[in-house]
């Protein structure tokens, strides 16, 4: 059984229900505090960038949080804790990442007939190479995350290569909706400064010197006000921005925090604030190389439309 954080290509669904199985994969995050209620067998970690602050105190209300739920750790099992987490912080912490001093290292090693490669060591017997189609670093990491997951659940070296290599992805993280010579156009969930720059890392990469617009949708007036300054950083690094308004999601409006006062912080010459009525046609009047529909909120209801107008203008 398995509950994820999307909904999995394929199965159009987020839960995985398997009545035999004796394991339940979650795939949890620390809004509203939730995972504290798990007791998991095993537990892996990617990050504990502050976020949900309109839950939590500050940073360190975060951090004792994520330290909260590796004490509940059954049996005193090690902890996967990606490098990112800064070292001392989680018990028990087994340490993953491109980093040389990782008890478990990553290597890309590029892509090859569509999948991405990588070579890892410290995880099996013997350093192995595991493919998968996900592009980025950031998503690599994810998977080595998952493979020492299943290792110790009991899959086999064999069993964890075929499921990466055939693991059909997530919607809305990184998911291609164009894919051609002259045009490509990718939705992504990413709400947070990292993850927006995880997306562009990976763009840029797969993509060198192609020009990239970006369609934002700041999620939360909160998030948007306490991570201000980091948006527009990461916003800047696109070619060309189209602002949304701010989805509210479950907050009222506060004073002053709107579209315009991340658009003024965003160093970009080809920058506009837009409705949504009025992007097919600037999507028409300016072409773009590579399209990026980002954000948390509606913006996944616009990839239809997105879609259509680019198909219409592009022939």
């Amino acid at each position: 059984m398995a509950f994820a954080g999307g909904i999995i290509s394929g199965y159009e669904s987020n839960v995985i229900f398997d009545e035999g199985s004796e394991w339940a994969v979650v795939e949890a995050d620390e809004f509203d505090r939730s995972f504290l209620h798990l007791s998991p067998e095993w537990l892996g970690i990617t990050s504990i960038d502050p976020d949900h602050l309109d839950i939590y105190n500050d940073e360190n209300d975060i951090r004792n949080a994520f330290v909260r739920l590796a004490k509940q750790v059954a049996g005193g099992n090690p902890v996967l804790v990606s490098e990112s987490v800064p070292p001392g912080i989680i018990p028990g912490e087994v340490r993953y990442g491109y980093d040389a001093a990782n008890d478990i290292r990553i290597s890309s090693l590029g892509f090859s007939r569509g999948l991405h490669r990588v070579r890892v060591e410290g995880l099996f017997d013997n350093p192995a190479e595991l493919r998968f189609s996900m592009p980025g670093l950031h998503n690599a990491s994810n998977a080595v995350l998952a493979a020492w997951l299943c290792h110790r659940a009991g899959c086999t070296q064999e069993e964890i290569s075929d499921g990466l290599q055939s693991f059909p992805g997530v919607k809305r993280r990184f998911e291609y909706i164009i894919r051609k010579p002259d045009l490509v156009y990718i939705d992504d969930y990413a709400h947070h400064p990292s993850e927006i720059n995880a997306l562009i890392d990976a763009v840029k990469n797969i993509y060198p010197g192609k020009k990239i617009t970006g369609i934002f949708q700041p999620h939360l007036f909160s998030r948007t006000r306490d991570f201000a300054d980091e948006f527009a950083k990461s916003l800047s690094r696109l070619d060309r921005l189209y602002l949304l308004e701010i989805y509210p999601a479950r907050e009222k409006p506060l004073p002053g925090i709107d579209a315009e006062f991340l658009f003024d912080k965003v160093r970009l010459n080809q920058k506009s604030i837009v409705d949504k009525q009025n992007l097919p046609v600037l999507i028409a009047e300016n072409k773009p190389e590579i399209l990026l529909t980002i954000g948390a909120g509606d913006i996944g209801q616009m990839v239809p439309v997105v879609k259509q107008a680019l198909i219409r203008n592009y022939g």
